[in-house]
């Protein structure tokens, strides 16, 4: 594989983590984590969860401006009973993260669970 190729993916994936890791530490993904370990529509589908993760290939946004912003996370999730993935989307209205959208995946073929679906703020 020629360098310059090599040092792109290197700096690409570099560039990855560091994004991924500020994304880890916003008040918006633990708002995410803490919707996650606490909806009891959640628990009812999985059990109760014992862990939430963004995995390392995971879609994740989080913008940001003055008191508002939006975020999007794809969180696995374990439950007692089975696995997960969370599709949550919060919205950021004077610094508070609320949950606006959650969708569980449980995969294998079954049909995907709308945890909440409410409107945007306006």
């Amino acid at each position: 594989m020629p360098r310059r190729i090599v040092i792109f993916l290197l700096c690409f994936l570099a560039i990855y983590v560091l994004v991924r890791a500020i994304a880890q530490r916003s008040e918006a993904y633990s708002a995410a984590i803490a919707f996650a370990r606490a909806d009891p529509r959640i628990a009812s589908e999985i059990g109760p969860v014992t862990d939430v993760k963004l995995g390392f290939l995971n879609r994740f946004e989080v913008s940001t401006s003055g008191d508002s912003g939006a975020a999007h996370f794809d969180l696995d999730l374990l439950g007692d009973n089975a696995r997960a993935t969370l599709d949550v989307h919060l919205f950021e209205v004077n610094r508070v993260w609320t949950v606006n959208f959650a969708r569980l995946d449980r995969g294998h073929g079954t049909p995907a669970v709308a945890i909440m679906d409410a409107a945007a703020p306006k």
